[in-house]
């Protein structure tokens, strides 16, 4: 096997890490040397990232406590602003989509390695409780809900890479019929 496709960084200062790379590399005394000389060129001291480190560290204790001596308040970021329809529909899609991949994600998973009896899961779903059957109800109606949201959100995203609806208005008019939609289409999955 070529040594070519081995990336040799040396991410630690350890030589035992450096003795086990040699070993697993397989090089010979020529190779070695070889090795060692672009090595030496290439390694950082392993100084630089503790001092660097104890810098930005000293650093902030400075800062901190300047502004405490100052009597300086913290910066109420979240807590000043006014929620509104555009930026709660733009957490929301990241939340959708999240969701969304997952499932999309898990569905083949779980094909893979189950044990491919649907008519089984399904007759086990069938005869099981109230309490069984209300959470597949509530599974269903979140990933419908996802999904449906997930949808129109996209569609509203490639509307704007047209370069239209981006008034105030318009996210305002988009947004709300971005939520009927989202109600209708998941009002619509959950009756099949």
């Amino acid at each position: 096997m070529s040594t070519r496709h081995y990336n040799l960084e040396l991410r630690s200062c350890l030589v035992s890490d450096f003795i086990m790379l040699i070993f697993r590399l397989g090089l010979n005394n020529q190779q070695l040397f070889g090795r060692l000389a672009c090595l030496q060129k290439c390694v950082v001291p392993c100084t630089s990232a503790s001092t660097s480190a104890e810098k930005a560290g000293t650093k902030m204790d400075k800062y901190w406590k300047k502004n405490s001596q100052r009597n300086r308040p913290l910066s109420p970021h979240l807590s000043i602003y006014k929620y509104h329809i555009p930026m709660m529909l733009s957490i929301s899609n990241r939340i959708t989509a999240s969701i969304v991949t997952g499932a999309f994600f898990a569905a083949p998973m779980i094909y893979l390695f189950g044990t491919k009896d649907f008519a089984g899961y399904y007759a086990l779903l069938q005869n099981s409780g109230p309490l069984v059957q209300s959470g597949v109800t509530f599974a269903k109606l979140n990933l419908a809900f996802c999904f449906s949201f997930y949808f129109w959100a996209s569609i509203r995203h490639f509307v704007w890479d047209t370069g239209k609806g981006y008034s105030t208005e318009q996210l305002y008019q988009t947004g709300y019929a971005l939520l009927a939609a989202t109600l209708l289409t998941t009002a619509g999955l959950m009756c099949l």
